[in-house]
């Protein structure tokens, strides 16, 4: 199986590939199109010149594997023999068995839904009143993501927070203090609550369900279809986004090498 580097040349041989599979390849698609500077893609094409998996490499840091277990293994392989120290890798179902073998070793390791959300099945429930925050809050953003949730945030860095027209973010506020927070990634054909999160001091009182229907509402008036991400075992964050109408359509192992 060959692994071949997709670039302005040979893009139809992508976008023919993922042409009605959007939301199974998001990051895939919408890295490509607005940071195509930090992003490679490569397809693991077989004999008969067929696609056979589709692989995403991010800032040469982060993996998403898409495809066969065969696909996926060449491409292991071809991480291999380049010498690319990667920090994270998400493989389909499929892969983990294969994601033991390479990576017997890691920080930690999950189970991540994607759960998919198309404009009008939404079910909002009430919302509160939120700002927009600008790069002048991005220490602030970074220290509240990091006390949210340590094991997943806990090395956030203001430099992380992205500020761009393609990712507003969101914040139910008490004076200065952000009490919850949606950072959105937007695009016209798809878009992300990328992050959500509710000071702990401050759970149980219904604002992170008023921010994941005001991010909701907030997508829709942009894209006609959203999606979100959730551990498998958070189940209360599950049955929140199921009762704002998403469902879950991938689940995904999340491997994280390195801090």
């Amino acid at each position: 199986m060959d692994i071949i580097k997709i670039g302005h040349d040979n893009e139809e041989l992508f976008y023919d590939h993922v042409r009605g599979r959007e939301f199974e390849f998001f990051f895939f698609v919408m890295d490509f199109k607005q940071y195509p500077q930090n992003t490679q893609l490569f397809a693991a094409i077989d004999a008969s010149k067929n696609i056979q998996g589709m692989f995403i490499l991010w800032r040469k840091q982060t993996i998403q594997l898409r495809g066969t277990v065969a696909a996926a293994r060449a491409f292991i392989e071809y991480l291999v023999k380049e010498n690319i120290d990667i920090k994270e890798i998400t493989g389909t179902m499929d892969h983990a068995a294969l994601l033991d073998e390479y990576f017997p070793t890691f920080v930690y390791k999950f189970n991540l839904y994607r759960m998919t959300l198309q404009k009008g099945n939404e079910q909002l429930q009430p919302t509160q009143d939120y700002q927009i925050l600008t790069r002048s809050h991005a220490e602030q953003i970074a220290a509240f993501l990091r006390r949210a949730d340590p094991v997943f945030w806990g090395n956030r860095q203001a430099s992380d927070i992205e500020f761009d027209e393609n990712h507003p973010t969101l914040a139910i506020m008490q004076e200065d203090r952000i009490l919850s927070i949606a950072c959105l990634w937007i695009d016209k054909e798809m878009g992300i609550i990328n992050v959500i999160g509710t000071d702990p001091d401050f759970r149980n009182q219904g604002l992170a369900t008023a921010m994941v229907s005001s991010s909701i509402s907030y997508l829709f008036q942009h894209t006609p279809k959203i999606l979100i991400h959730v551990r498998v075992i958070n189940m209360p964050a599950v049955k929140l986004y199921q009762k704002a109408g998403y469902s879950p359509q991938f689940e995904y192992v999340v491997v994280k090498l390195k801090s």
